[in-house]
């Protein structure tokens, strides 16, 4: 392989595992919001990763698009929103809201 295409693929590596691990510190901190709300409140809870969800509940779809496989991973085998789990969710409302824009 010359040395031109190692150099593409080993930074090309670095992009895709920066990317995953982002994502990763994301979920990680993350916690359940409210997806669907309906006349007597909240109908779905889905897991939001930090920053995904803003302070007035409004979902951030450009983070969403971001990390779009990710994300669908993430709630396919970890962060599941089926009923039958939904009292091991942590709900938003367990712990104060945090931003990644702001300081610890």
């Amino acid at each position: 392989m010359p040395p031109s295409y190692k150099f593409v693929a080993v930074a090309l590596v670095l992009v895709v595992c920066a990317h995953a691990g982002t994502y990763f510190v994301l979920s990680l901190n993350g916690r359940y919001e409210p997806a669907v709300w309906g006349a007597n409140g909240v109908k779905v809870y889905g897991w939001a990763p930090i920053g995904f969800v803003d302070r007035n509940l409004k979902w951030n779809r450009s983070l969403m698009v971001t990390f779009c496989p990710l994300y669908y991973l993430d709630k396919r085998f970890w962060h599941k929103d089926d009923e039958e789990d939904r009292e091991t969710h942590t709900i938003g409302e367990d712990r104060p809201r945090r931003s990644i824009n702001e300081g610890d």
